[in-house]
């Protein structure tokens, strides 16, 4: 399963560690810089190397905006002055989300649970089991969110509807989010 995964961290070599593990593993991967500073440092490296994995980079302003092409964003918690709660519903509501933090507050990870974060791995980050099963749960979550938006969006349009076969295709659409929610639990 390819998708994209975009990467919003600011220490050059977790994020270049983050981009080799998941190319390995057949995600494409952008990283959104957190400073125009950083996003230099990326360009010349990327410039002057010869990484296989290329560094092209997009400019993070700490809003919440993503190429559209995204399935999965992994986040530093800390963001230049920012934080991943700031932006949390806006990325889930176009993406899954993986949060990536050296904190190791209990209180934290609640707090992120019950705002709706996908995943969460912890800094220092030594683990590609643990990140990969984060980003596929991450987008399981997302595939799951998109699901139900079309099936209430289905729904929706049905229920104004007066002919038997619009009865029918309500009912379908409602025997496929009651699935979803069970393969979801």
């Amino acid at each position: 399963m390819t998708f994209r995964v975009a990467v919003i961290e600011n220490e050059p070599t977790l994020v270049r560690t983050l981009r080799r593990v998941l190319c390995r593993r057949g995600y494409l991967v952008t990283h959104l810089a957190i400073d125009a500073a950083q996003l230099e440092v990326l360009i010349d490296e990327a410039e002057t190397s010869a990484d296989p994995f290329g560094l092209a980079s997009l400019f993070w302003d700490g809003r919440a905006r993503v190429p559209s092409d995204c399935s999965v964003v992994i986040s530093d918690y800390y963001l230049n002055g920012h934080n991943l709660m700031e932006v949390l519903p806006d990325l889930r509501a176009v993406a899954g989300v993986v949060a990536i933090t050296a904190a190791s507050s209990v209180d934290l990870v609640r707090q992120l649970v019950r705002a709706g974060i996908d995943g969460y791995v912890r800094k220092p980050y030594d683990g590609t089991e643990e990140l990969v099963a984060a980003v596929e749960l991450a987008y399981r979550a997302h595939r799951t969110r998109e699901t139900g938006r079309a099936l209430v969006a289905r729904i929706e349009a049905a229920t104004s509807l007066r002919t038997t076969w619009e009865q029918v295709e309500l009912t379908r659409a409602l025997a496929d989010l009651s699935r979803l929610r069970r393969e979801e639990w």
